[in-house]
């Protein structure tokens, strides 16, 4: 059975029309060049704090998604949501992860979900002695968000934390160090291998290009140019993965 046959109408154009008995997703598949949903979820780098100029990476990936549409040959639906909170970390999102992902779940998109979690849960606090999220609860969370997550989509990706800069970083109530950003990069790259899903790697890039002139006076938080790196991998890495046009 034929997916769809085709009417013109009087200036030429092509209107398809759905044979009956095929469903209404296969029928949008295949009209469509692309049909798909990005969700970032993360913290206040997602949710793109401090970008003066871009509002964020995430904000940055929907305009490219905008300019993707654009160019595209063919009718065309590519959206990002950007659901990035600031001071979030694992524990409180695993609660709200069901009430944020699936009101946005819609049928045939495909979906392709971000988290970048990790820059609160390794703050320490030395008056207790503890981090916000000790490793082992920051894993066991990740992990059970990422097994919702995989239900709900097939492509899923993990950024790495962001290093610090701890020259520049004031130590308060919470001690932010690289040690354990690292500690917990590595927990979240082996999480991300055993639950078969994605890293891209910022820690890696920032670290090659320079920290210093990537994050502002806080030692923590990405800058413009900090937030541009970050747009530039998750944008290289989606756009090749999904075979859009760079």
């Amino acid at each position: 059975m034929p997916i769809l046959n085709s009417l013109k109408d009087k200036n030429g154009s092509i209107i398809p029309r759905r044979e009956e008995g095929v469903s209404i997703e296969n029928f949008l598949l295949h009209c469509y060049h692309l049909l798909m949903q990005i969700l970032a979820f993360g913290d206040s780098i997602t949710w793109g704090a401090w970008d003066l100029a871009g509002g964020g990476w995430a904000d940055r990936l929907k305009r490219a998604a905008f300019e993707y549409v654009e160019r595209a040959p063919k009718e065309t639906i590519l959206e990002v949501y950007n659901l990035g909170i600031p001071s979030e970390r694992t524990d409180n999102f695993l609660k709200r992860f069901p009430q944020d992902a699936l009101p946005r779940i819609e049928t045939p998109k495909e979906n392709v979900f971000l988290f970048g979690f990790g820059a609160n849960d390794c703050a320490f606090i030395p008056s207790k002695k503890e981090f916000q999220c000790s490793p082992e609860q920051f894993e066991k969370n990740y992990r059970k968000i990422l097994q919702e997550a995989k239900v709900l989509a097939k492509r899923i990706y993990l950024l790495t934390i962001t290093p610090i800069n701890e020259a520049m970083c004031v130590q308060t109530d919470e001690a932010r160090k690289n040690e354990f950003v690292e500690k917990y990069n590595a927990l979240l790259q082996r999480l991300a291998l055993e639950e078969g899903v994605s890293t891209i790697d910022i820690f890696d890039a920032f670290i090659k290009k320079g920290i210093s002139s990537l994050l502002i006076e806080d030692g923590h938080h990405p800058n413009t140019a900090g937030h541009e790196l970050i747009f530039s991998l998750v944008k290289e890495t989606l756009w090749k993965d999904l075979g859009m046009e760079k």
